[in-house]
């Protein structure tokens, strides 16, 4: 990795709208945009950036550099919580404490499963 995590790129889009779905390989809409709407601006910039965060644990379990991997679980589990994916945060703390249990090969199909819920979530949020 080139300078540690990706920050959060924003795009402007006024016109951004998600909808709503739910089943289980069906897109993934925020929780946060079910109950605050005018929020989905600010999701969008999380959803638009989070390509790039997957990228750096995809990097970080390659290089096994474990502790970055459970850094990137930690703000993963918060940022995921906060903006209305707690599928999201859920596997970010499962994986952050595959790290400090030292079970490296679960994060392999952990970052699998990571990347699926990641096409969801963009699935859950297009224009």
């Amino acid at each position: 990795m080139h300078g540690g995590p990706r920050r959060l790129q924003y795009r402007n889009d006024a016109n951004y709208q998600c909808t709503s779905v739910s089943t289980d390989q069906d897109p993934i809409v925020s929780i946060l945009l079910q109950e605050e709407p005018e929020l989905g601006e600010l999701v969008s910039r999380f959803i638009d950036a989070l390509p790039g965060l997957v990228d750096d644990f995809a990097s970080a379990i390659e290089q096994k550099d474990w502790p970055m991997v459970r850094q990137l679980a930690h703000d993963m589990k918060g940022i995921g919580g906060g903006y209305g994916y707690p599928l999201l945060s859920e596997l970010a703390e499962r994986m952050g404490q595959g790290v400090k249990n030292e079970q490296f090969v679960k994060l392999k199909s952990d970052l699998v499963e990571m990347k699926q819920l990641m096409q969801r979530i963009i699935l859950g949020c297009q224009t």
